[in-house]
């Protein structure tokens, strides 16, 4: 053989669009022999604003604006302005004197999401029902 064969690398898709989706594609080709190849990814970030895109044109801009803080830049720059993304909840400045955060949830399911360590039997602090207490005196 004395010659290269002709090949073509696959035109795949095209970030043009509103596919949110790249691609890459290859070819070689040596005496002898050619080969060509590619593969496609999503772009989840641009799935993201799509999506919000679509929603915002509903009228519902909560749900638009809740889809794009799931990106940290995005919620960084929503809670710059002093907005706050739906579904988060913000602390409030606590009082003197008053409780930790921490020990406010006493549900193990509760502290296990929140990813607060668990709290031992011994130090669990059960509420005092007041008048079952009256009523054993």
């Amino acid at each position: 053989m004395r010659t290269n064969p002709a090949i073509a690398a696959p035109s795949l898709t095209s970030t043009f669009s509103d596919t949110c989706m790249g691609s890459s594609s290859f070819g070689l080709s040596i005496v002898g022999f050619g080969a060509t190849g590619g593969t496609t990814m999503v772009d989840d970030a641009c799935v993201r604003r799509l999506d919000s895109r679509e929603f915002r044109a509903m009228g519902m801009e909560d749900v638009a604006l809740a889809l794009l803080c799931q990106s940290a830049a995005n919620q960084k720059a929503v809670e710059a302005t002093g907005r706050s993304c739906p579904g988060r909840v913000t602390a409030l400045p606590s009082s003197p004197g008053a409780a930790p955060a921490a020990e406010e949830y006493s549900d193990p399911i509760v502290r296990r999401r929140l990813g607060l360590a668990p709290i031992s039997n011994d130090s669990a602090k059960l509420p005092v029902n007041a008048s079952a207490s009256t009523l054993s005196k």
